[in-house]
């Protein structure tokens, strides 16, 4: 059985166990936009989006939320017991280190889940390079706009620099 990380995606998504589930929309879009990369553009921002992507996409759905709740209790209920086994060590990935942790000696056990909670992720890795790709053609497409644009100028100002050079000459 494949091992998964445990993520705490009310964390990620700063909400409670208890909210609603026309809420937790709300606190995506909320923490999307303050994460956003073009709201914190002298940050690398990728890994936080990808996290609040996998979060939602998980929680967001009824589902998928209530297998996630029954996992959630069952590695409260492990970590409770924590005491009887040596401290396990905490895995941090990237800058959000509050957002996911992992203990080495627990793995998800709802398969079903464990194979949802692997997809999420992969989804949110996918929109994130989607997204990169999308802006550097967006970039590309602008220069291309600019360097036309900028030569029509020129033309127009070689035009009207010409002009006043004939007339002058026409005068002689």
């Amino acid at each position: 059985m494949p091992s998964t990380a445990f993520r705490d995606y009310y964390k990620t998504l700063e909400i409670s166990a208890d909210t609603a589930q026309e809420e937790i929309r709300t606190a995506y879009k909320k923490l999307a936009m303050r994460w956003h990369p073009d709201r914190n553009p002298a940050m690398d921002t990728t890994s936080k989006m990808q996290s609040l992507n996998e979060a939602y996409l998980i929680l967001g759905d009824a589902r998928t939320r209530e297998r996630y709740d029954q996992e959630c209790r069952r590695f409260r209920q492990w970590t409770l017991h924590a005491q009887e086994r040596p401290e396990p060590e905490p895995f941090h990935r990237g800058e959000d280190s509050e957002a996911h942790f992992k203990y080495a000696d627990y793995t998800v056990h709802d398969d079903e889940l464990r194979d949802w909670m692997n997809q999420a992720a992969r989804r949110s890795r996918d929109l994130g390079n989607q997204i990169i790709e999308d802006a550097k053609g967006m970039l590309v497409e602008a220069g291309k706009t600019a360097l036309i644009n900028a030569s029509s100028g020129l033309v127009l100002v070689a035009a009207l620099s010409i002009v006043p050079v004939l007339v002058v000459k026409g005068c002689d």
